[in-house]
Order: C-alpha cells, then structure tokens, then sequence
C-alpha cells in the first residue's frame, strides 16, 4: 500500500503545478513542450499507483520514467524560475499625451489628485529629466501603472497620438528611460540607458483607432497592460476642450 499512496501523493503533486502553468498561456505566457511531457509524466506516476497493487515491480519501473519526465520540466522550471525572480524588477510607468509644438515645453500634472495614489505625480528629477530632452509643446501625465516587485525602474513613455502598428520598448534594467514618439518613430533617453530583452508591447486597437494597448512582458514570460485613450475629452457641457 505504501507505493501506492507515494506513487499517486507524487503525480498529483507534480501535474497540478503543471496545470497551472499552462493556465498561464491565457495571460500571452510561452507554453513548452516540457510541460506537456512532464503532464504526461505525472499521469505515469498515477498509473504505477494502480499498478503497483498488482505488480510492484513493474510500477517501480513505470514511476521511475514518470519521475524522468517529470524532472524535464521541473529542473529547467527551478532554474528559469529562480532567474526570473532574480531580474524582476518593479517597473513604473508612466504614459504622457504629448502636443509638440515650437513653443517651450508645458508639463500639465495632476495625476495624483485624479488616482488618489502618492507618487502619481511627477518628481522634481523627473521633470527635469523631460525638460532636458529639447522637446517643446505640451504634455499631460494622464495614466501611472507599476509592475513586478525588486529594484526599481521607471518608464515615461511619450506620445501624440495612437500607435499605427505594434512597438517594442525595451524595459529599463534598475533606471530611468523617456520614449518619446516621433512620428511613426521612437527615441530612447538617454541612448545609452541599460535596458532587458523584455519589452514594453504598445499595440493599435484595430475595433478603436482612437485607442493603443499598453502590455508590459514581466519576468514570468506574462503580459499585463491596459487601455491608452485618446479619445477628446469632454467637459459637463458636452463640448470638446
């Protein structure tokens, strides 16, 4: 009786967390063909429980490439999941609706007042940091997201207007980037920054031109964003401003 319960307490054990991973694949998260096998694996190691009642050798031989297939997926898992934990980062973002113009640049920030959250307005280092680009306009700070836990790093991504198709950011690694949209081009401050292989995804929202999606890739492989709107504001009179 006892291989029987150690057989299955093991493949119950080792195809939840399987299970659970592959939900992920909801969320944009890459799927491996190691998780497939490693399911299979633990439904192997069901299997020897049962049969282990009847012939214990067999099921000694049957848990035992269960076991293998399920180490396929579990050992690189330990491994991508302890890197993944090592270069998380908590990931502020910020995104700023940007009219250029010739004229001296205007910070318009009263996002704090709006959310209720300390820290969604701007700093002191972060407004001069955007004054020091040489754009000139105005800019509205209209929406403030953070992401992931760790060291800190921050993202302030400027734009005039909805993305036609999709852009890549890199995120940056424990600093302070300004993407700033040109056209249908970007340019990073400063140049030189450090920055991840994962990336800030800003995608057109095809059913509404007025609109982007924001999807910030953390450091388990998933995506997580929201809505950009452009759409003119209105005030209680129903005029546009």
């Amino acid at each position: 009786m006892l291989p029987f319960l150690l057989y299955l307490t093991a493949g119950v054990v080792t195809g939840v967390p399987v299970l659970y991973a592959l939900g992920w694949a909801v969320w944009g998260a890459p799927i491996s063909t190691w998780k497939y096998v490693s399911l299979l694996g633990s439904l192997v190691l069901v299997f020897s429980a049962y049969v282990s009642l009847v012939r214990a050798h067999a099921a000694a031989r049957l848990a035992l490439v269960g076991a293998i297939m399920v180490w396929s997926f579990y050992l690189p898992g330990i491994i991508g999941l302890t890197a993944a934990k090592l270069s998380d980062q908590r990931l502020t973002i910020r995104i700023m609706k940007w009219s250029p113009s010739d004229e001296p640049l205007v910070i318009s920030d009263s996002l704090d007042k709006i959310l209720g959250i300390s820290g969604a307005r701007l700093s002191n280092a972060e407004i001069a940091q955007l004054k020091g680009i040489g754009i000139g306009g105005s800019v509205e700070n209209c929406q403030y997201s953070f992401f992931g836990k760790g060291k800190s790093s921050r993202a302030i991504i400027i734009m005039s207007h909805p993305v036609p198709h999709p852009v890549d950011l890199p995120e940056p690694n424990a600093t302070n980037i300004i993407y700033v949209q040109y056209g249908q081009e970007w340019k990073r401050y400063p140049l030189n920054a450090a920055t991840l292989k994962r990336t800030i995804r800003l995608e057109p929202i095809w059913e509404d031109p007025r609109q982007s999606m924001l999807k910030v890739e953390l450091a388990s492989g998933a995506r997580q964003g929201y809505e950009i709107d452009f759409q003119p504001k209105r005030d209680t009179t129903g005029l546009k401003r």
